[in-house]
Formats: C-alpha cells, structure tokens, sequence
C-alpha cells in the first residue's frame, strides 16, 4: 500500500512552506506539493524584500530557501507536479497530478493567487526590474522616482495614493475615460497633486534597458501612439486564484477564492487553505506566513480528533456499542443529556464518547447539524442517531 501522509501542502509558496515547518515540527508526516522546479511561489520573483520582520536586506528566493530549508530540517518531503484531479470526501484524501497520486489523511491549499498579466512585450522581462503588481511590496525602491499605475479600479487607485509616499510622480494609466473605483477613492486621487492621468490609453510595450525606463502607449479613441517615460509601472488590472482544479469541490467565491473561517478550515472537513488563495483583506508574505501556522496547527487538532475518533468509535473490534453525544458546553439542554447519560451509561455495557461542538470538522465529517446529538455505534458502524427535542436517554440506553 502506497504511503498515506498526514497532511498534504499544495503549494510550495510562503503559506505552505510555513504550514509544514508547523506540521512537521508537531510530528505530522508532512508534504508539500509544489509545480515549480523550486519552492517559493511568487516570491522567487521578488529580487529585494524588505517587509519581511526581521530581514530588513534579502530577496524573495533567499528568504524561500531558508523557509524550504527549515521545513526539510524538520522532515518535510517535496513531490514536484501539477493536480489534474482532487477527491476530497472521506477520512482519506486522494490527489493526482501529472506524475503521481498522494494521499493524505488532510490536505491543506496554498496554490497563491497570480496578478492578473498585460500580455505585452516587456512584461515578463522586466518584472522585478521595474514591474511590479504589488505597491506595498515595491514602493519604497522608487522614492523620489517616476512611476506608472495600470488600471482603474479601487486597488488600483489604493495603490496610486500609497505610492505617492515615495514616488515624486504616479500616472494612473487606464483603458476608459474614468475610473471604476469608489467615489472616495476617485476624489482622493483627483485631489493628490502628485497624481496625474492618461486617459483611453493601454500599453503596447513597456521599454528599457537592464531597468524599465518607459512605456509605448496607445490612445484606444484616436488610434494615437506615444512613448511616456517611466522608471517602474505597477499593474493592477485584477488577479486570479489558482482553483480550477477545486471548482464544485470546496465553497469558493464568485471570484473562485477559497472561503476559510478563523482556523483555515474550508467547507470540506479535513481540507485547510491558506495564503493568497483565501479570500482576504492583503496578501503579503508576512500574512501567507501566518496563515500557514494557524492552518498546520489547526489541522494537528483536527487529525488528533480524527485518530480518536476511530480509535474509541468506529473501531470494528470493539464489542460493547459506543454512545456518541454531541454538545455544546454552553447550552443547557446539551449540558443536562450529557450529564443524563454519564450517570445511566453502564461502562461494563457500553462506552460514551463526548465530543463538544468546538471540534467543527468532527462534526462536519459525521454530518452532524444539530446540538445535542446522539449517535449509537456498533462494531464501529453506526446504527441510530437522535437529535434535539428526540433524544430520549432511556430508551438509547435500553436498545
């Protein structure tokens, strides 16, 4: 039998690599599944890092190394390929890429998200070199500098007025004659002496040497074509989360962003997500970083839930029926049956399990919608369950 981890990563960008320093440390069989040739994400294509606590001087394929290298000191293994297919359901996850299948008894998504390209000759060559997607990131290597923003809508103007803390310039370039975003937005940027715009305008060609120096531009009205100078250009026409392969599987945004809560659970129990692939406020390497701890960490509860779930429930070997109750500590109701069925449950006869409603995935994974709930196992397979104003202690006990 193939080997069956305990928690799958795919990803291998910030997020992941923090989730399986986490997991591997706390003795989870961890691995990370990663499409690239080598760990990092988009953070590879970071030249400098700036913003990382505590790494004032290094560059994004540095600080990857190290987060790939702290996770192997711990145990973590690498698989290289790309999920053609994912089974999520069950006790035992399945994922097959290109070259291989791994199961894991937990999967956990750090498949990032992509800024959305331009297309245009100079793009690829010259990010990190004066192109950049991120003006949180970027902003502080063009102090005092000339800079172009691409696109309309609110990130975009966000982006602009951010950069003005540094640049001596920001020209907001976009297709339309006005922008998209939000009427504060708009008036912000409109009243900021330091932004400029160009209307009805896309670019044909971003320009340069080793570093941009300019933009081919093209009036989309007039047909007119002009070259603006520029020493960076920042694009922000949109981004898109790298979920094809989750599509009806996982609950996901209209803008196909996975929706997580506080623990990085997603909709499908035993299936975390974290970083840029979640639906959230920003997307830095710090946050992906944090996401990544919270998720490994929640998933250890999780997968120790799950271990004594089948060791104490849905044992075959057992001979004595188990009485499972669901409840919440904080509600009377589940507080009195409880407390009923610890003092009429013969031990010599049966076994009782509690399970209280923090452990959310438990309940998902059994299908458990209503607190209280009780369910009778026998030989490890469930007979009966009883739910709410229906659970009649006695009568569980006599059958």
């Amino acid at each position: 039998m193939s080997q069956v981890y305990d928690l799958l990563i795919i990803g291998g960008g910030p997020a992941g690599l923090s989730a399986a320093i986490y997991a591997s440390r706390s003795n989870l069989s961890t691995a990370v599944l990663e499409k690239a040739a080598v760990p990092g994400g988009q953070v590879n294509t970071t030249s400098e890092l700036e913003n990382y606590p505590g790494f004032f001087d290094t560059s994004g394929p540095e600080i990857m190394e190290q987060f790939t290298n702290h996770s192997k000191k711990f145990g973590t293994e690498f698989h290289t390929g790309e999920v053609t297919d994912a089974q999520l359901e069950g006790n035992i996850k399945s994922i097959k890429t290109d070259k291989e299948t791994i199961k894991a008894k937990a999967v956990m998504v750090a498949t990032g998200a992509e800024p959305s390209k331009l297309g245009v000759k100079g793009e690829a060559e010259f990010v990190g070199k004066g192109v950049s997607y991120c003006g949180t990131c970027d902003a502080a290597f063009f102090e005092e500098l000339e800079v172009a923003v691409i696109g309309g809508g609110d990130t975009a103007v966000e982006e602009a007025l951010y950069l003005t803390r540094f640049a001596d310039k920001v020209t907001i370039i976009h297709r339309r004659e006005k922008l998209r975003a939000s009427r504060a937005l708009r008036e912000r940027a409109m009243e900021n002496e330091k932004i400029s715009f160009i209307w009805n305008s896309v670019i044909e060609e971003i320009t340069g040497d080793e570093l941009v120096t300019g933009l081919n531009l093209k009036n989309v009205v007039t047909n007119e074509k002009s070259h603006f100078e520029a020493d960076g250009v920042f694009i922000f026409v949109g981004t898109k989360p790298n979920t094809e392969f989750l599509h009806g599987k996982i609950d996901l945004t209209d803008r196909g962003y996975v929706i997580v809560n506080d623990l990085m659970e997603t909709s499908c129990p035993g299936v975390y997500s974290v970083g840029d692939v979640n639906d959230k406020y920003l997307r830095q390497v710090v946050t992906a970083a944090a996401d990544g701890a919270i998720g490994a960490t929640a998933c250890e509860k999780y997968l120790e839930s799950i271990n004594v779930f089948e060791e104490n429930v849905i044992n075959p070997s057992h001979e004595k029926p188990v009485i499972v109750i669901y409840w919440d500590p904080s509600e009377e109701e589940s507080t009195k049956i409880r407390k009923e069925l610890e003092d009429n449950v013969d031990e010599n006869k049966m076994r009782l399990v509690n399970i209280d409603s923090t452990e959310s995935q438990i309940l998902k994974a059994n299908k458990v919608e209503t607190i209280p709930t009780v369910a009778v196992y026998k030989k490890g397979e469930l007979v009966t369950s009883y739910n709410g104003s229906s659970i009649d202690v006695q009568k569980i006990i006599n059958e």
